[in-house]
């Protein structure tokens, strides 16, 4: 994996740590929740940007913003994952 994949991924955890300073109390099914929710913000993304035919060309550019905020996503998602991973 890329360092900056890996500071990325660091500096999400650290976000997401400070907003949520209690990761899913409820236990292993919050976390199915909150991680679908994260993918649903991710698809949406993705959907938003598959539906503008003239912006095809753009997928993966800084130009793209569904690109950016998909990676974003991603990222949201990704952490929460970690953190179930970690018993966060």
């Amino acid at each position: 994996m890329k360092q900056s994949t890996i500071k990325q991924i660091n500096e999400h955890l650290e976000k997401a740590r400070k907003k949520h300073p209690e990761f899913a109390p409820c236990g292993p099914m919050q976390v199915i929740s909150i991680a679908t929710e994260e993918l649903g913000e991710l698809s949406k993304e993705i959907n938003d940007w598959v539906n503008k035919p003239d912006m095809l060309s753009d997928w993966g550019t800084p130009e793209c913003k569904e690109y950016l905020r998909a990676k974003d996503e991603a990222l949201d998602l990704i952490a929460v994952l970690v953190r179930f991973l970690e018993e966060d």
